[in-house]
């Protein structure tokens, strides 16, 4: 759900209509783990992936469906090893997909996710009806199917603070961004520390200006 907040959180506030698929089940080879999803608007945007290209041309056609008729609905793909050497593919598997339309709690949980708060989404695959529970339940935090429930844990992102505003920091703060942590600069130098060198960091810090950096306290920093 995370890489594609942003795009959620834009056509939301365009008043886009909005269906999510989620991978919810895989047998033999496939490509996306549980949990994967793909965003698709009525107007046809899409963001994300629930098989690296393989089925996302017909889950975008599913995903319309749903958004008409506003009922959500489990979608099966597969093929046979055989078949699937011939149309160009590694080989065969079996992928189940949730489709649904964007609702309030779906809605909740990416405001939730902006704010790095660790919740547990829970969705009924017969009703389509989806509960949200702050904090995570002890146990694997693995996407998993039990029943006729989908169960998918979101933790906080693990946080990586970096200590020195040099060059090779920036390249590390982009690629630790892209791996999902929340990123926190810290340096001594105003001028080093700022949202134009670490655009992707979550905040950077530094002390004020009249305070010995060896002394400083975390609460007497600047932050942006």
């Amino acid at each position: 759900m995370r890489e594609i907040l942003d795009e959620l959180r834009a056509w939301n506030e365009g008043g886009e209509q909005i269906a999510l698929a989620t991978v919810v089940e895989t047998w033999g080879s496939s490509p996306r783990p549980l949990g994967s999803r793909m965003a698709v608007t009525r107007s046809g945007k899409m963001a994300g992936s629930v098989s690296n290209g393989c089925i996302e041309g017909a889950v975008f056609e599913e995903a319309q469906k749903v958004m008409k008729s506003g009922e959500a609905k489990i979608a099966a793909f597969g093929v046979a090893d055989d078949v699937a050497f011939e149309v160009g593919l590694a080989c065969g598997g079996h992928i189940e997909v949730f489709v649904q339309p964007l609702d309030a709690v779906q809605k909740k949980l990416i405001g939730m996710l902006e704010k790095d708060e660790p919740a547990t989404l829970r969705t009924n695959l017969v009703t389509g009806e989806s509960q949200l529970v702050e904090g995570i339940p002890p146990g694997t935090e693995l996407a998993r199917r039990d029943g006729d429930w989908f169960i998918e844990s979101f933790r906080r992102p693990a946080h990586l603070v970096i200590v020195g505003a040099i060059h090779i920091a920036i390249p590390l703060h982009r690629l630790a961004k892209v791996m999902g942590y929340r990123v926190t600069v810290i340096d001594a130098r105003a001028k080093f520390a700022t949202r134009e060198r670490f655009p992707e960091a979550t905040s950077c810090s530094f002390p004020g200006p009249t305070r010995d950096w060896a002394s400083s306290r975390l609460t007497d920093r600047r932050t942006w």
